[in-house]
C-alpha cells in the first residue's frame, strides 16, 4: 500500500488554478476548482475522522462520553473543511 503526503493539507485557492499545499508548503495537487481544492485538502482529516468513527462504530458504548464526542467533532471538522465553511 503506497503511502500519502502527511497532512494538515491546505487548500490555495488562486485566480490562476487552486492547488493544494502540504505542511511543508509544498504542492500536493494543482486542482481546477476551488471545490475541488477544498475536497482534497479535507483529505487527510476526512480519513482520521473515518477511522475514529469506525472505532465509536465498533466499541459503541465501551468508550468514554469524551471519545465520542472527539469522534464526532472531527467528523464535523472535517465536513467543514471539504466543504469551505470552516
Amino acid at each position: 500500500m503506497s503511502t500519502h503526503t502527511p497532512g494538515p493539507w491546505k487548500a490555495r485557492i488562486r485566480r490562476q488554478g487552486s492547488h493544494v499545499t502540504g505542511p511543508d508548503g509544498f504542492s500536493v495537487a494543482h486542482v481546477g476548482t476551488d471545490a475541488n481544492a477544498r475536497l482534497i485538502a479535507a483529505a487527510p482529516d476526512l480519513l482520521e475522522a473515518c477511522r475514529l468513527a469506525c472505532l465509536v462504530m465498533a466499541k459503541g458504548n465501551g468508550l468514554s462520553y469524551a471519545d465520542r464526542r472527539e469522534a464526532h467533532e472531527a467528523v464535523i471538522a472535517a465536513i467543514h473543511k471539504a466543504e469551505g465553511t470552516a
